[in-house]
C-alpha cells in the first residue's frame, strides 16, 4: 500500500463540527508522510495538554 487517505483538519480536533467529516478534508498521502504528519499532530497535542496543565497547577483554584 503506497497511499493513505489524510483528514487535512484532524477528526479529533472535530467537536462535532460537520466540516470535519467532508470530502474536502480529505487528502492523499504517501504513506511516509502521512506518518510523518501524524506523529507531527500528536506531537503538537501533546504538547498543548502539558501546557494547559501546568497552567492549570500554576492557578490555583482554576480548573478546567
Amino acid at each position: 500500500k503506497w497511499w493513505q487517505a489524510d483528514h487535512r483538519m484532524p477528526l479529533i480536533e472535530a467537536n462535532g463540527r460537520i466540516e470535519y467529516f467532508r470530502l474536502d478534508n480529505l487528502q492523499t498521502l504517501c504513506c511516509k508522510c502521512h506518518a510523518v504528519k501524524t506523529k507531527a499532530e500528536q506531537q503538537a497535542r501533546a504538547a498543548l495538554k502539558r501546557q494547559q496543565a501546568a497552567a492549570s497547577l500554576a492557578s490555583p483554584g482554576a480548573e478546567g
